[in-house]
Order: structure tokens, then sequence, then C-alpha cells
């Protein structure tokens, strides 16, 4: 990635931008064919012959191809904005180091905590985020030497920077308890709808791409301000039912 980008900010801007056309129109057709299969994962599922215990588990496997999905897409439009970036000889090279690190979770009293049998002596640090079913479902709030614990997107303490669809409808993913939240910060005139997705926004040393987080589940005004809107997100993931995590490590310190 490195070499690619600095052999890039190398050639003439008239050649970089014919390499631009390129990569857009082979982005294309991956982006068409992931918003097909994402509307095809999110048919609702009928139970047919199989078992109530086939059926969860097949909802819960058609769930997570959807947020595989919707994760994939997010990072072609990424890669599709950094080619531009390039070719207006905008953008910087950047070495990043990404790792996962794998824990069991334990359920604490509390519906919007997790505890995980990691800690810093496996690398776990506080801030950094945590992905299940292939979403992220919050981020770690403590770390002991071999345990941790993860403030759940749900949690009164959680607070992640989200946007809905793209970027221009950025707003704070707030936990409102109880298994809720919420995206604030999101103005009126922005078009939201209830099904869009939300995804946490890319963070330098923290989450290399955006990744799905949620999906809108209502959308209001906002009663104390007349300029924004109140608006509820649905988990990626069941959290209530969440075993095992893995904690995102990206190359830089925090």
């Amino acid at each position: 990635m490195l070499l690619s980008s600095v052999v890039l900010l190398l050639i003439p801007h008239s050649v970089t931008a014919k390499l631009q056309s390129i990569v857009t129109g082979a982005l294309s057709l991956p982006l068409r064919m992931g918003r097909i299969a994402s509307l095809a994962a999110r048919v609702p599922l009928t139970r047919g012959s199989a078992s109530a215990s086939e059926f969860r588990q097949l909802q819960s496997d058609n769930q997570e191809q959807a947020n595989h999905i919707a994760t994939l897409k997010a990072m072609l439009t990424q890669q599709q904005a950094a080619i531009e970036q390039l070719s207006q000889l905008k953008s910087k090279a950047i070495w990043e180091r990404t790792g996962f690190i794998l824990a069991d979770a334990i359920h604490s009293p509390s519906v919007d905590r997790l505890v995980i049998n990691r800690g810093e002596v496996d690398g776990v640090r506080v801030g950094q985020y945590v992905l299940a079913s292939n979403a992220i479902i919050g981020s770690i709030c403590k770390s002991d030497a071999r345990l941790s614990h993860v403030a759940l997107v749900s949690d009164r303490e959680s607070l992640i920077p989200a946007y809905i669809n793209s970027e221009q409808t950025l707003g704070m993913l707030t936990g409102m308890g109880h298994g809720k939240m919420k995206i604030t910060n999101v103005k009126r005139k922005q078009a939201v709808n209830v099904g869009d997705l939300v995804y946490a926004k890319a963070w330098p040393g923290r989450l290399e791409h955006p990744s799905i987080v949620g999906e809108v589940q209502a959308v209001k005004d906002d009663r104390t301000d007349p300029l924004l809107l109140d608006i509820s997100v649905r988990p990626a993931a069941k959290l209530l039912e969440v075993l095992k995590v893995s904690v995102i490590h990206c190359g830089q310190p925090f």
C-alpha cells in the first residue's frame, strides 16, 4: 500500500486521472453487487421445515453476512475516495498495522457491558474498538493485566464518531443505556430514513476503515434543538448474545 501510494504520487496527473477512471469503473461493479447482495441478505427469512434452533442459527448467520457486506461496501467507497485524493496529489501515504486480539466474552450484571478474558499483557488498551459478528459493538473502557471491560455501543459512557450512509451525515453515536443508542448532531436538512446503515467513522490509530455499527430504527425531530434530528439506532449485532469478540489492534499507539 505504501509503495503503490508513492508510485502514484510520482506519476503525472494526466496518467493518474486515467487510473482514477479505470479504478472507478472497476469499483462500480462490486459496489452494485454489494448493494444487491446486501438487499438479498436483508430479505426476511422463512422458517420452512427448519427447527427453531436451526432457524435462529440461520437468522444469526444471515445477519453476520449482511454486516460483512455492508462493511465491504464502505471499504470500497473509502478506497475510491483515496484514489481520487492521490490523483490530485493531496494525500499522504500512511503505514498502518492492524491486528485482532481474540477473546471470550462474559456478560456483566449491566446489559451494556461485557468482560473479556484478555488484558494489557495481550495488548488490550482503553479506547480500542471491539468487533463481533463483523460489526463494531463497543470499545474497551477498562483494562487490567488479564481482563478487560467493554462498554457496548448502548452504554451511557459510549461515544463513537459515526455517520449514516455517507460522511455528510456525520454525528456522534451515543449510548442511552438498556440496549438503546442514538446518533446525535445530525441536522434536519440531511436525508435520513429508517433502515439506513450507520458506520463507525475511520479513526487513525483505532479504526482503519469505516465499519458497520447499526441501522436507523426511528427518525423524528429533536425536541431540544429544532435544527437537529432525533435518530434511534438498532445495533448491527445482537449484543446480549455475544460470546466471542475481536479487539481491533492498530499499529499506532493511542
